[in-house]
């Protein structure tokens, strides 16, 4: 008995000991982690589209016209040209802004000075953007065209910055430090090639409105170039996979007829039209009611940069905020002009459109090809631009349009997409019901080609 006795001690010894030397090994234990090298520590990063932009890329007037008095001059829309302008632009400083009820804008007002008209109005926060406003706050909400011109009024002539609001019917201006021939200097150099005379038209004759937005047209005929593009770069539609999707390895990729999918359950992505457009959706879920933060255009112009997706150059066309969708359209430019039509009836061939909804992008339509090339310089040829009196002789001998429901008339591009080359055509364009209408010269009359 005794031995059994002396036995358990030494076990129970035996397992204290050893309970005591295993606790001490846990407690001083240190793993010896592998160092990786830096093959292993590398990340697949997205292939890049395109480039990123900033929302001032996007501030360049659509059109600039000069006035000198009694005469009105459209500036070509270059865009080297416009870019210039508006860095001078961006120097003036603004004392101050007081209301101004003088006559609002008509074709009857003379004056000498430069008036930049813009394709969409702009928001108050991009102000800043475009003129130094030493931290003015503007009372507008938005802007659709800024006049600076000389004051010939004042004792000493000062140059004066006025900012108009078609939308709510006001207008502000300021004071600046810029004297008359400095303002001269923005557009000297270019009268003699980039100079079109022009003359000032209010289609909505109709509106009871004092605030009517005058439209420039050429008086006179000129030329202008166009392109032809024999090589097009498709855009990879995986690029966007690996940068629209949370986890692209859960993504599944199938055909449906002759387009793409690809979804992960709650994004989608389809590739359409011959691999030409894209079209993402990503629905929100949940029906919280959420105030939108922040303007839906620089949202937008955002998301497209989170994936360098800036391909060719685009402006604002259109852009709205609501309570329930928000909404904007880039469009394609050519040489400074927007593209208005193509052969196919297919917008999509030439802008963007995103919607947003409660501070998320839940829509997003573009095309998957770009003109740009590095050193590949695409054929150019002369146009010649009829008047706006030849074309209205067109469009009176046209039975598809009536003259009183033109909202605009225009130049612009438009586009001839086939399997081998695209190419742009300047060419007029008018606005009916919302739509733009390519002129068509050899035809006499009108197509409505969008």
């Amino acid at each position: 008995m005794k031995m059994i006795e002396h036995i358990k001690t030494v076990i129970l010894w035996l397992l204290i000991i050893s309970s005591v030397f295993l606790t001490w090994m846990i407690w001083t234990y240190q793993p010896e982690y592998k160092v990786l090298e830096s093959s292993e520590t590398s990340f697949i990063e997205s292939e890049r589209i395109g480039e990123e932009r900033t929302i001032s890329s996007f501030l360049i007037p659509s059109q600039i016209v000069i006035h000198e008095e009694e005469d009105q001059y459209w500036l070509q829309p270059l865009e080297e040209t416009y870019q210039e302008i508006m860095e001078n632009v961006r120097n003036i400083e603004v004392d101050q802004l007081i209301p101004t009820y003088t006559k609002p804008p008509s074709m009857d007002n003379q004056y000498k000075g430069i008036e930049l008209i813009f394709s969409q109005k702009l928001h108050k926060s991009w102000l800043q953007r475009i003129v130094n406003m030493n931290e003015i706050d503007i009372p507008l909400e938005t802007i659709d065209r800024i006049l600076i011109y000389v004051n010939e009024k004042s004792t000493d002539p000062e140059v004066i910055i006025r900012f108009i609001s078609f939308e709510e019917e006001m207008m502000y201006q300021g004071n600046t430090q810029i004297s008359e021939n400095q303002l001269q200097s923005y557009h000297t150099g270019f009268e003699n090639e980039l100079y079109v005379p022009v003359r000032a038209l209010d289609f909505n004759m109709n509106l009871e409105s004092s605030y009517r937005k005058i439209n420039y047209v050429p008086s006179e005929g000129f030329s202008m170039k166009g392109y032809t593009y024999f090589s097009v770069n498709s855009i990879n539609p995986d690029s966007f996979k690996q940068a629209l999707f949370g986890d692209p390895e859960f993504v599944k990729h199938y055909f449906q007829g002759n387009d793409e999918v690809y979804t992960d359950g709650n994004r989608i992505m389809y590739v359409v039209e011959n691999s030409n457009v894209l079209r993402y959706a990503h629905p929100r879920s949940g029906s919280t009611l959420t105030i939108q933060e922040g303007n839906v255009v620089e949202d937008s112009i955002d998301f497209i940069n989170g994936h360098s997706g800036w391909t060719d150059k685009y402006r604002v066309d259109y852009w709205n905020h609501s309570n329930l969708i928000d909404q904007v359209i880039f469009r394609m430019t050519m040489n400074g002009l927007p593209v208005l039509g193509i052969n196919n009836n297919r917008v999509e061939y030439y802008t963007m459109e995103l919607r947003r909804d409660v501070n998320q992008i839940t829509e997003y339509t573009r095309p998957l090809f770009t003109m740009e090339e590095e050193d590949y310089v695409p054929l150019e040829l002369e146009f010649n631009i009829p008047s706006y009196d030849r074309i209205m002789e067109i469009i009176e001998e046209s039975e598809t349009i009536e003259i009183d429901q033109i909202e605009d008339i225009k130049i612009g591009y438009f586009m001839e997409k086939r399997q081998s080359f695209t190419t742009f055509k300047p060419s007029w364009f008018v606005k009916e019901r919302d739509r733009w209408k390519l002129v068509s010269r050899e035809e006499g009359g009108l197509n409505g080609l969008e």
